[in-house]
């Protein structure tokens, strides 16, 4: 397991000794290094998720946070082979709390994310059906939402891969059989445009919808120079080792990631964020800004 950068250190502790009060907007930072480090959160205390906001109401992300902020203590418990049954329970309720905050997202923003269609010619029908779900393009109205949708998918596929491990596994690559590719097309074509939670039975189709939307996000960063945006890399750091060791399509991620410097050693950069019934932890020091 590693250690912290000095930086990162410094301002947790100057969080954690000014309390909830003065805190709201740095859990990113601590939710990346808990994660990496598959330690438990300070911020997961109820007072760090409720007396920040007690005079403004939260946003979707906010929300969102608070059910991610409980992962890295999960991990932590689960690297312990007698805590595992115990924490199934708090697996499923918080997949459940992430089912209905996509459901209040879909109620208030449906309308603000497009799939935009393109032509299928002989030579795409040739590539892996994998392959050919990570081709799809998604629009969306803004950055901010864009990244509410990186980050679902991204607890959504942590928390598959807890389970997993809860129940003393280790996560095994997805085999699609004829059927279950069958399913995933009907689901696809008659999503609106994002899948919603009844919809996703494998893994692969949330892996596919965050690729999409990581590509929607640097496409807008790139047309608002101006507007800087920080995507932080436990979601893709989560993402990648499914698309890697669960679905066999590393590569793909890290041609995709190649023009990043901070990612040209993919495994050694994501290290941490590899879900096992043993802690492989290796502590990422930096967040990244595409």
């Amino acid at each position: 397991m590693g250690r912290a950068p000095p930086h990162h250190v410094g301002i947790i502790q100057i969080l954690q000794y000014c309390g909830p009060e003065t805190f709201q907007n740095e859990r990113l930072l601590e939710i990346c290094q808990g994660l990496c480090r598959q330690s438990r959160c300070f911020l997961e205390a109820t007072s760090w998720k409720t007396i920040p906001w007690a005079l403004t109401p939260k946003t979707f992300e906010d929300r969102l946070m608070d059910i991610i902020v409980d992962l890295p203590g999960i991990a932590e418990a689960v690297t312990v082979p007698s805590n595992r049954a115990a924490y199934l329970n708090r697996i499923d309720a918080l997949s459940v709390a992430l089912r209905h905050w996509r459901w209040e997202w879909h109620s208030a923003n449906s309308a603000s994310v497009r799939r935009v269609q393109h032509g299928v010619n002989a030579e795409d029908e040739r590539k892996p059906f994998i392959t050919q779900m990570l081709q799809a393009s998604l629009e969306f109205d803004s950055q901010r939402l864009a990244l509410d949708i990186l980050y679902y998918n991204a607890a959504l596929l942590y928390l598959m891969q807890l389970k997993t491990a809860a129940c003393g596994q280790v996560p095994q690559p997805e085999m699609l059989s004829p059927k279950d590719e069958d399913y995933i097309r009907r689901q696809a074509a008659i999503s609106n445009p994002l899948l919603l939670p009844g919809q996703v039975r494998f893994r692969c189709q949330a892996a596919a919808e965050a690729v999409t939307t990581l590509s929607c996000i640097t496409r807008l960063m790139a047309i608002t120079p101006g507007r800087e945006t920080v995507v932080t890399p436990y979601a893709i750091g989560i993402i990648y080792w499914v698309l890697r060791d669960q679905l066999q399509l590393g590569d793909y991620l890290e041609v995709v990631l190649s023009k990043y410097s901070v990612f040209h050693d993919a495994q050694r950069v994501f290290a941490g964020y590899f879900v096992s019934v043993g802690n492989r932890a290796v502590l990422l020091d930096n967040e990244i800004v595409v």
